[in-house]
């Protein structure tokens, strides 16, 4: 009985923690944003500034929905701006792509369930281990004690 018990943890503590590691997406559950804020020109950085009439269609598109809200939200396909800054009627304005995922704890909730499975099948297999070695060495005893 405790051989299946200790099978099953090991299988089980295998599944979640694979689970955990190979299915468990995080890119799904992350969305890009555009921010764009203001400057004067003695607070641009170190980074390229690129005028407005340069960038692409989508870009103007993203950068003027920024500008008009503070944020646009990026697709999937989205090119994002390769400047840091961008002149736009002799106004310049800081870019910054930024990620954010559910508040929802889906993070450590993997890192739980990754350190859970892993530890499950670390004792599993372990302990099948050392009911192995216990009953090998016991067979050998009953043989020597019979010879």
């Amino acid at each position: 009985m405790r051989r299946f018990a200790l099978l099953v943890l090991a299988v089980v503590g295998f599944g979640i923690a694979g689970y955990a590691v190979f299915f468990w997406s995080p890119s799904a559950d992350t969305t890009y944003y555009l921010d764009a804020r203001a400057v004067s020109e003695a607070e641009l950085g170190d980074g390229p500034v690129a005028a407005y009439e340069n960038l692409s269609a989508e870009n103007r598109r993203l950068f003027d929905a920024a500008v008009g809200n503070g944020t646009a939200t990026l697709g999937s396909d989205t090119t994002p701006l390769n400047a840091r800054y961008v002149e736009y009627g002799g106004q310049y304005y800081e870019t910054t792509v930024r990620a954010t995922g559910p508040d929802d704890g889906t993070g450590a909730t993997r890192l739980v369930a990754l350190g859970v499975g892993a530890l499950a099948t670390l004792v599993g297999t372990f302990g099948l281990v050392g009911l192995w070695v216990t009953s090998w060495e016991r067979g050998r005893q009953e043989i020597d004690a019979e010879s």
